[in-house]
């Protein structure tokens, strides 16, 4: 039997911040409320996979929905074999609506961006890998078997220095209150130093 060894990620740490019971049926059991759609999640991978291949592709919009129809299509699958016959007419209107919802927030998002973008150039993009990193003890050493993780999505460089990106997908509007001490974007600057010894801007 080997040595086991301890990890936590930045997403993690905030929801166990905020409910330690909730993050242990969540993150440890993989739990979620009952008669609850894995849309959510579903609908932010295709997205995160829409916005990679937008900036792999030089800003090209064309591929960007090329490939969240194919990711929107590989989910489609999923959940008519997950549900089987209670995969009804109103799901699957209600699934592709989901879809034509993504759709047009890239439209958007690339309207948006060729008239204001926000950087200069992209330094790194790593939306499907995690990223892991020793934890520190006090003293700075490394603690063994124990790591922090993060997917982070951009980095880019801009005049004023380099910036970490993450994208997301809301059901509301976003709040900036004490978004300088987010612990996700905290989290995600943190491993960036950590990994290059660069500084970044903000996030």
């Amino acid at each position: 039997m080997g040595t086991e060894i301890f990890h936590t990620t930045v997403t993690e740490r905030n929801s166990f911040r905020t409910c330690r019971r909730a993050w242990h049926l969540g993150a440890i059991e993989r739990l979620a409320p009952r008669r609850s759609k894995r849309w959510y999640f579903m609908f932010g991978d295709m997205v995160h996979a829409a916005l990679e291949a937008y900036y792999k592709h030089d800003r090209d919009v064309g591929v960007a929905i090329e490939v969240l129809k194919a990711e929107w299509e590989n989910h489609d699958m999923q959940l008519r074999d997950e549900y089987e016959y209670g995969f009804t007419q109103e799901l699957a209107e209600e699934w592709y609506a989901e879809y034509e919802k993504a759709s047009t927030m890239l439209l958007y998002y690339d309207k948006y961006d060729k008239t204001h973008p926000f950087f200069d150039r992209v330094l790194d993009m790593s939306i499907e890998e995690r990223t892991y990193i020793p934890i520190l003890d006090l003293d700075g050493k490394e603690i063994p078997d124990a790591y922090l993780s993060g997917r982070i999505d951009m980095v880019v460089e801009r005049e004023d220095g380099v910036w970490v990106v993450d994208h997301k997908t809301l059901s509301a509007p976003p709040s900036d209150s004490a978004l300088d001490i987010d612990d996700q974007i905290t989290g995600y600057c943190y491993i960036y130093y950590r990994m290059t010894g660069v500084i970044p801007r903000g996030g």
